[in-house]
């Protein structure tokens, strides 16, 4: 009797054993990491508008306005237009001084691609944009105010089951407000978006450049206000530009 039961316990587990062998593994998602800068493989900060200035969530203008920069990943199986890829991971604080242009992907700097099985290529897209941080707005960045957006080219990455870099990735910058200068008869209309900018003229790019006052709209936040002003055409002024001042909103 004794050997009866052994012998049906070792085929009971003979039986797992063989079932928990054949078990099929758990699908695997696919991996990106997201770190900018990343030695030997991603190098591309994100500028302001001039091309030039790397993004420095700590500046004086950023401190005076209580702003900052965030840049997104977006992700999609197809590079037909960019509607078609979607926000994956959090959005990660730009950096600053030395780390100015460049993101903080955390730790871990790795995002899981829900539903991409490693292997899969898939297309994405990096995007900038500088946010109000006022306590009143809450704690998702998608319903901060935004002063500013640039995003990157698409780029194509083949996953793997092991975190993938951004090779793809370039640099760029973010794009300027939206800003008309046209000739109605003898007067210039100047339409732009932002009061919170300042509008400045000259003969020459060069310069020597002059600010224009004028009376921004009230009760307003002025960041999302349309400004229209006109000027007398004056044949000596050929170039304006809108400025950000570096004075807080409120």
């Amino acid at each position: 009797m004794k050997s009866r039961s052994r012998g049906l316990l070792r085929s009971i587990l003979l039986t797992v054993a063989a079932a928990v062998v054949g078990a099929e593994p758990a699908c695997a998602q696919a991996l990106l990491d997201v770190r900018n800068p990343l030695p030997g493989s991603v190098d591309a900060p994100v500028y302001l508008a001039d091309g030039v200035t790397r993004l420095d969530s700590q500046d004086a203008v950023r401190r005076m306005w209580g702003s900052t920069f965030l840049a997104q990943l977006f992700v999609g199986p197809t590079n037909v237009a960019e509607f078609a890829l979607a926000p994956v991971g959090i959005p990660m604080n730009v950096g600053t001084g030395e780390d100015a242009g460049y993101w903080d992907a955390g730790n871990p700097s790795v995002v899981e691609l829900p539903g991409v099985e490693p292997g899969a290529t898939v297309f994405v897209q990096v995007r900038d944009r500088e946010v109000y941080l006022f306590n009143d707005w809450g704690p998702d960045s998608y319903s901060y105010p935004i002063l500013g957006i640039g995003a990157s080219e698409v780029f194509s990455v083949r996953t793997d089951s092991a975190p993938v870099p951004l090779r793809g990735l370039s640099s760029f910058s973010l794009e300027p407000p939206p800003f008309s200068v046209r000739r109605d008869g003898n007067l210039l209309r100047l339409e732009w978006t932002g009061c919170h900018y300042s509008i400045e003229r000259a003969p020459s790019a060069a310069g020597p450049w002059t600010r224009i006052d004028y009376t921004p709209p009230t009760g307003r936040d002025p960041a999302f206000v349309s400004c229209v002003i006109t000027q007398p055409v004056d044949e000596q002024v050929t170039f304006y530009r809108l400025k950000r001042p570096v004075t807080p909103l409120r």
